[in-house]
């Protein structure tokens, strides 16, 4: 495989009104060349003769093999046996499909996505284009995660609209996790630097347990212009904790309704 694929960066509380919304899918990152199946890293993907059959060919895809959410353990298992691989037909044609999200070509998203509707469709029996929707107003996010996370899913998948496919990390790219919250205490500040020169860049924070970290991500321009005193507790999200007990990625919301860590 030649082709670099396109990742993503986290989302972090950017303005992605008009942009592209999908399910984070749990699976096995898979590009289709028009005959071939390969991993991101470019390593070979082998299924049975059925369902190389069952696949278009000569149309390049980008997309990921899955068996259902929450099942990456059992996807995995299935698609990464490289010997004797007839043997496990029945898995693959009875348990894996392959969801498209992407056609890399030189054109906009949206683009790629009509060709994918019209090239492909229902057409072909292991292959299902992923659904699409436009993000309104900013809560459409929150919104749409905790339906996926209640069915048991991983996440979101956003896309710029009039993007064009970077084979590489793009910014026009973001996955979405589940947030979690947590108080902490304002122990400084650090001051902004270009547009927020003069202004609040970002709070130093603490946690209950004493580890230390920097929030800026979130703040309105209002928030920048009225920084809040050192020790108010404020309520910050983020995607997970690192080894050290950090917030990763942390986004402040509010001052905390309660203005101590008991």
């Amino acid at each position: 495989m030649t082709t670099k694929l396109m990742l993503a960066h986290n989302y972090t509380d950017q303005n992605v009104i008009g942009w592209h919304m999908s399910e984070k899918l749990d699976g096995i990152r898979a590009y289709w060349d028009g005959s071939k199946f390969f991993t991101r890293t470019g390593k070979s993907i082998t299924p049975p003769k059925a369902f190389l059959e069952c696949m278009p060919d000569g149309i390049v895809l980008d997309g990921e093999l899955c068996v259902g959410r929450g099942k990456f353990s059992e996807t995995s298992s299935i698609v990464r046996k490289t010997k004797n691989v007839e043997k496990y037909n029945d898995d693959w044609m009875n348990k894996i499909t392959y969801y498209v999200f992407d056609s890399p070509s030189a054109y906009p998203f949206e683009r790629r996505m009509k060709f994918l509707y019209e090239n492909i469709g229902s057409k072909y029996r292991c292959v299902e284009i992923v659904k699409q929707t436009v993000v309104k107003k900013q809560s459409d996010i929150d919104k749409e995660l905790r339906r996926v996370i209640g069915l048991g899913g991983e996440g979101l998948m956003l896309r710029e609209n009039g993007s064009m496919y970077e084979g590489k990390r793009s910014k026009s790219l973001l996955k979405v996790k589940e947030f979690h919250d947590m108080e902490v205490r304002i122990i400084g500040y650090k001051s902004g630097t270009g547009k927020y020169k003069g202004k609040l860049g970002s709070y130093d924070c603490e946690t209950k347990e004493g580890y230390k970290f920097n929030c800026g991500s979130g703040l309105t321009d209002k928030d920048r212009e009225n920084k809040l005193e050192i020790g108010v507790y404020i309520t910050v999200k983020y995607f997970e904790l690192s080894k050290e007990g950090i917030p990763r990625f942390p986004v402040f919301m509010r001052v905390a309704e309660r203005q101590s860590f008991d």
